[in-house]
């Protein structure tokens, strides 16, 4: 029984012994290390999905106003739009008006200015 106690109490030396806290402690700090790395990916990884996420939204819209695009210039009246607006043509007979608007004019009242010692 007292080799039982004293292989025991041994073991427990030998544990918290100074040179196995110091390994301990050591492992301790690399799985620390890991773990904040693999935090640090999580959290960088879950902010570039959000980023993709809103380009993807934005990528959508602009699909739909394209694809709106393409629908209008299938037509006659899509193209000629088109073509008018880049290009400044007139079809045969067609001529250009131009509104003016009445010239309106103002005729500004002055006062001549009194000085300040004559306002008494």
């Amino acid at each position: 029984m007292t080799r039982n106690f004293q292989a025991r109490r041994q073991v427990r030396r030998t544990i918290y012994s100074i040179p196995v806290l110091i390994l301990l402690l050591i492992v301790t700090l690399f799985l620390a290390k890991g773990v904040w790395g693999a935090y640090t990916k999580y959290a960088r990884t879950q902010d570039l999905l959000a980023q993709a996420k809103t380009a993807h939204e934005k990528l959508l819209e602009r699909t739909g106003e394209l694809e709106k695009e393409t629908t209008s210039l299938s037509t006659d009246r899509g193209i000629e739009k088109e073509v008018r607006a880049h290009f400044q043509v007139a079809r045969p007979g067609e001529e250009v008006v131009i509104l003016v608007d009445e010239a309106t004019t103002t005729v500004a009242t002055t006062s001549p200015k009194k000085a300040w010692w004559k306002f008494w």
